[in-house]
């Protein structure tokens, strides 16, 4: 069955011994030596050696860690060595379940593996399905109100359709228009801001005098206070004259 360069090959070996002779171990052991070439071996032993299964479904690392294990009999010697070497290439999720349960063999190894991805698989779709349900269930719970049209004959204004001017009815734009617009009412609403003051180079406000305080003045006596006493004292025995005046009359 061999074709092209292995046909050229095997027909040079047989003119060189005599294949009648040869055991299936030694065509095994010289075919793997011209196929695939030591350097290639080299390669596939170490890609097995790292296999991991990363975005590999569990049967299709199945199929490739049975591509890579010839070139890498001496890590998988013993069936315990190749049911650990299946537990280290699988996804860390899916390990975590299966290396508890130690088991001893490739196959039970791959056939828990094999469970667990599915029961994921289902897990997954029965969430994609349950999303837009909930999406459903929302929107109509609160459905969504429609801005209403604008209607200009509705609320008063009206549109000029691009037939002269919007100010005066004339044939010319509104930017031509001799009519001056109507002036714009002022906001008195609004807070005044303060003026900013002006700082110099070092971020200080210049020294500004007080100008809407008093100048200093000396201390002036109560002139008006002292007047008014001296009248009240300057009453007090006239008072006491006219009183002393009108008992004496009355005696």
């Amino acid at each position: 069955m061999f074709k092209g360069n292995a046909d050229d090959w095997w027909e040079s070996e047989k003119r060189m011994g005599d294949e009648t002779n040869m055991s299936w171990a030694q065509f095994e052991k010289l075919f793997l030596d011209k196929y695939p070439p030591p350097l290639s071996r080299s390669l596939k032993c170490a890609e097995f050696a790292i296999l991991k299964q990363g975005t590999m479904t569990v049967t299709q690392l199945d199929k490739k860690f049975y591509e890579l294990q010839h070139y890498g009999k001496h890590l998988v010697e013993t069936p315990e060595l190749k049911a650990r070497k299946l537990e280290d290439a699988l996804k860390p999720g899916i390990r975590a379940q299966v290396v508890p349960l130690q088991h001893p063999t490739y196959k039970k190894v791959w056939g828990a593996a094999l469970a667990i991805e599915a029961n994921w698989i289902k897990t997954q779709k029965e969430r994609e399905e349950s999303v837009p349900s909930k999406k459903k269930n929302n929107n109509d719970s609160f459905p969504q109100r429609k801005r209403p049209r604008f209607d200009p004959s509705r609320s008063g204004h009206t549109t000029n359709k691009g037939k002269g001017c919007f100010r005066c009815g004339d044939d010319h734009l509104v930017k031509d228009c001799p009519v001056p617009p109507p002036p714009m009412p002022q906001n008195t609403n609004q807070p005044q801001q303060p003026t900013a003051h002006k700082t110099d180079i070092y971020g200080r406000q210049p020294y500004q005098p007080r100008t809407h305080a008093p100048p200093f003045q000396s201390r002036q006596p109560n002139i008006q206070r002292k007047l008014n006493h001296d009248v009240e004292i300057k009453e007090e025995p006239d008072n006491a004259v006219v009183k002393e005046y009108e008992r004496s009359l009355q005696q």
